[in-house]
């Protein structure tokens, strides 16, 4: 949803993730559009449905900044988000004459569009049929006429959650807050001897650990509502949002790395 993005606007929760990825945009000169798919039941993408509507942000948003050349876009999305970007660039020339100069698809590696010359795949190391798949998309082409496009692959680890770990990544989040959060999960047998999750979180039970010590104000542990899930489902490394990557990839499709 558009509304993880960003904080200060209309119903916008603003996950910790996304905004790190936000301000990652904004700090290579880039301006940074979210858009929500059409289904709002699942919150999945599709191709034949939300093309459309993206297209159309897409062309105002080119209209709004026209200059000599045309505006560079990039495209970003996550699971199904970056199945959709990864085969949408074709359709933005056809239908509304817009250049996607690059996608980044993150866990997601399920095809790819060579009308955009930088292909990125993010995956979790976790997710091995991903992180395979994404080996396949970028391994070296022999094809001459492709030669032009840009293919990356970057693989995420498992994190540790050290005493820093939920302050490091949620702003709202304090150092004590932080060291409390760890020690109950350690406390409680979650942890491994480094500090690495057991379990997948989205099936083990951190919630009933946390509930005592984190107001439900502040955050209310739910799944794609939570800054602390999200952060949990990142440290875990199987898929998840996450900003880890992000910055390497636009710095290759930008050319300064």
């Amino acid at each position: 949803s558009n509304t993880d993005w960003f904080l200060g606007c209309e119903d916008c929760i603003g996950l910790p993730e996304e905004r790190a990825i936000v301000q990652i945009g904004l700090n290579h000169g880039l301006v940074v559009v979210a858009i929500s798919s059409s289904n709002r039941r699942h919150k999945c993408w599709d191709g034949a449905r939300d093309v459309q509507p993206v297209g159309k942000v897409l062309k105002e948003l080119s209209s709004r900044y026209q200059r000599s050349s045309p505006l560079p876009i990039f495209a970003f999305g996550a699971s199904s988000g970056g199945y959709f970007v990864s085969g949408i660039a074709t359709p933005l020339k056809k239908e509304f004459g817009l250049t996607l100069e690059g996608y980044v698809s993150q866990i997601a590696a399920v095809g790819k569009d060579d009308a955009a010359s930088c292909q990125v795949y993010i995956t979790m190391n976790r997710d091995r049929m991903t992180d395979n798949d994404a080996q396949v998309l970028t391994a070296p082409t022999t094809t001459s006429s492709k030669s032009e496009i840009k293919r990356l692959h970057i693989r995420i680890p498992s994190l540790a959650l050290s005493n820093d770990y939920f302050a490091s990544r949620i702003p709202e989040v304090t150092l004590d807050q932080s060291r409390r959060m760890i020690q109950a999960l350690s406390s409680a047998g979650l942890l491994d001897s480094e500090g690495y999750l057991l379990d997948d979180p989205r099936r083990s039970p951190w919630r009933e650990t946390l509930h005592t010590i984190v107001d439900p104000n502040d955050d209310s542990l739910q799944a794609d509502q939570s800054p602390i899930s999200e952060v949990m489902n990142v440290a875990y490394g199987m898929h998840e949002m996450t900003r880890d990557g992000v910055q390497d990839a636009l710095d290759f499709c930008l050319g300064t790395s």
